[in-house]
């Protein structure tokens, strides 16, 4: 229901004057009491002046700090009246705001700031026909545009894709990521990668792309601006492409970058490609090449730890160096234990053919004789290394399905432990990482057979061996109504050894593994747990203990089966008789589930073949032949029903694709198998 439209003081309004936005709800029942006073006068006078000795009315309350700007995609008319810009802040509810039907103050919206505090992101995505939307970043109330140049600031600004780090920020926001000189620098980066993608240069006139106003009129040189620039990107692709494209630029210049000055103007070198080679013409000599997205390449050579020379070509074609002694501020640091070196420069000058160069800035060395391939990620890859092949193949793995930059949903293992699996998601090796808390138990590198689908085992590290990996402490996001938990996670150069045929490790062969991940998981705590249901009097009970818990599971038939088969008799695909049991699970609010379950299966000879337990939220614990102690299976009985029965059985547990683990399970008890074939 929509409310009543309060009554505003009395003033006169042309008939033609737009429509004034609706004012905030809690602002209503504020001014109603000057709107009774006014209809009360209205019978005596039709505006103001009552009789004299009448109160004089309430000054007017303050106007609220606001938002307010031209919405253009450069390429297409606007369709004003369809526009939904919603603005979230630091702190403070988001706040959204329709299109207005026709223009106030030059501006397509008027979005209320009341109760939100900056910085400011917005955004027309609800209703954008550009695709990924538009974006705009605010310091204070005033003039924010909302542009294609505003979208690609924001994008340089997030270091990130703004569509889902928007969605992420929830409705209570957390936006913090901009200043008065970030926002001015990330102006000038837009500038320059425009310049050198797309070899388009923006007026130097054009003034701030945020906070000019401007008109979608031929001749205004804002619009004249952003129509141009979005022709030339038509012709190579779209504006989202190069949106997510600087956005990955940005993201890669955090981690690694060099900041290059000519007079007044300042470039980022950030690698994109490396090499570490021995010097064509001088094998003592080792050639450090960087190579960035736009086609430049910064050159070191060192002999030794001195350097030898230091040059940057451009893709454009020049060329400025240094020599020797000349190149001061350059620092090359110890070789670390996979051979790559730190180099830092500070204040490096280099001299071209009309001027100098300063570089300054850090770089990390390849691993020598291995070129790392480009990724379009920054975040959530890994690259495997073979530094005795001199090969290396990189992959970006899966992003989550909510849109927070993380990648790899974990999954509970056990009361104590979470698996992590990150992988492409297109065919490409995975990496399975075992923690319990911010131990890394177990990293698994497999791959999938494409014939059977099952896991093959190529690398791993366990048993304390899985040095190089960190994780970082879990955070919660609430910003999509549910908890979830994310952990950054870093491989740093970590080596894992060959998997060989029998499960165990290889002492000469390994893979060298680089990448860094945020995993997640839900964690609802209003979520209710699933819990084994009593079991029916007299029933048979198989008890299992597992190694990280004294608190024993039952596995056991209840009262009231839930339509569940719980207990089964069949043939596997060898012959072997294989009998089964499973206990119920329940929620106590009406849903139920299939919980542990103990297998045992019988050879035609009558040995046991194998045994499993599986438990639920948990791994297999398994044995197979001679290690399955304990076990005996009755004969059949006058119903043709047999007594599986348990003493003192070990079975212990198994890792992805069969490699051992560390965990074991003690069962106890038994059941009663039913008539099959």
């Amino acid at each position: 229901m929509t409310p009543a439209r309060p009554v505003e003081p009395c003033t006169t309004v042309p008939p033609t004057a737009p429509r004034a936005p609706a004012r905030p709800q809690r602002l209503w029942r504020h001014r109603l009491a000057a709107g009774a006073c006014a209809l009360l006068l209205a019978g005596l006078q039709a505006c103001g002046g009552g009789s004299e000795g009448d109160a004089e009315a309430p000054p007017p309350a303050a106007a609220l700090p606001s938002l307010q700007g031209r919405v253009s995609n450069g390429a297409t008319p606007t369709a004003v009246g369809s526009l939904q810009i919603t603005v979230k802040g630091r702190v403070g509810t988001a706040r959204t705001a329709e299109g207005r039907l026709a223009p106030v103050d030059g501006s397509d919206y008027l979005a209320s700031l009341d109760q939100l505090s900056g910085p400011y992101l917005l955004s027309d995505s609800a209703a954008s026909s550009e695709p990924g939307g538009l974006y705009s970043v605010a310091l204070a109330a005033g003039t924010a545009n909302l542009t294609p140049l505003t979208t690609l600031v924001v994008a340089q600004l997030l270091a990130t894709e703004p569509q889902p780090y928007f969605a992420a920020l929830g409705s209570r926001g957390g936006f913090e990521a901009a200043d008065a000189a970030s926002v001015a620098t990330a102006q000038q980066r837009v500038r320059r990668w425009l310049q050198r993608e797309y070899g388009f240069e923006l007026p130097a006139t054009l003034g701030d792309f945020i906070t000019t106003p401007f008109n979608r009129t031929a001749g205004d040189p804002m619009f004249d601006t952003l129509q141009a620039l979005v022709a030339r990107i038509g012709t190579q692709g779209s504006v989202a492409a190069v949106v997510s494209a600087l956005a990955q630029e940005a993201a890669r210049c955090r981690g690694e970058r060099v900041l290059v000055r000519s007079g007044s103007v300042e470039d980022e070198f950030c690698p994109l490609t490396k090499v570490n080679a021995a010097d064509a013409d001088d094998a003592g000599v080792r050639a450090l090449g960087f190579t960035n997205r736009h086609g430049d390449v910064l050159t070191l050579r060192l002999r030794g730890a001195v350097v030898v020379d230091l040059q940057l070509a451009t893709a454009e074609g020049s060329v400025a160096r240094c020599s020797g002694s000349a190149c001061n501020g350059v620092t090359v640091g110890t070789p670390a234990g996979d051979r790559t070196q730190d180099i830092g420069l500070a204040g490096t000058v280099l001299s071209a053919g009309s001027g100098t160069l300063t570089l300054s800035g850090s770089l990390r060395t390849a691993i020598p004789g291995i070129e790392l391939p480009a990724l379009a990620c920054t975040t959530n890859r890994f690259y495997l290394i073979d530094e005795a092949a001199l090969t290396a193949a990189g992959w970006c793995t899966s992003p989550d399905e909510f849109g927070l930059g993380a990648s790899g949903f974990s999954q509970a293992s056990g009361s104590t432990r979470r698996t992590y699996t990150f992988s492409d998601g297109a065919g490409g090796p995975s990496i399975e990482l075992v923690l319990q808390g911010d131990t890394v138990l177990r990293a698994l590198v497999y791959t999938t057979d494409p014939d059977t689908g099952l896991p093959v085992a190529r690398y791993q590290c366990r048993d304390g061996g899985c040095s190089r990996i960190t994780v970082g402490p879990a955070t919660t996001d609430t910003s999509l109504g549910v908890p979830v938990v994310l952990r950054p996670i870093r491989l740093e150069r970590a080596v894992l050894p060959a998997v060989l045929a029998d499960g165990s490790l290889s002492t000469t062969a390994s893979i060298t593994v680089d990448g860094s991940f945020t995993g997640y998981h839900v964690s609802d705590p209003s979520a209710l747990p699933l819990l084994p249901v009593a079991c029916a009097a007299g029933a048979p009970v198989t008890t299992a203990t597992t190694s990280e818990s004294a608190t024993p599971v039952t596995v056991c038939d209840p009262d009231d089966a839930q339509g569940f088969q719980l207990r089964s008799t069949s043939l596997d695909a060898d012959g072997n008789l294989v009998f089964s049991a499973a206990g119920l699970l329940s929620d106590g609010a009406g849903s139920f589930a299939s919980g542990n379950s103990v297998v045992v299966a019988l050879t035609p000879g009558g040995t046991v073949a194998y045994a499993f337990f599986d438990a639920f939220n948990g791994p297999r614990y398994a044995c197979s032949g001679s290690a399955c102690s304990g076990i005996t299976v009755g004969m059949p009985d006058a119903n043709g029903e047999r007594t599986v029965q348990f003493s003192a059985t070990t079975l212990r547990e198994q890792g992805t694709a069969g490699l051992p683990a560390d965990r074991t399970v003690g069962l106890a008890g038994g059941f009663i198998a039913p008539f099959g074939p």
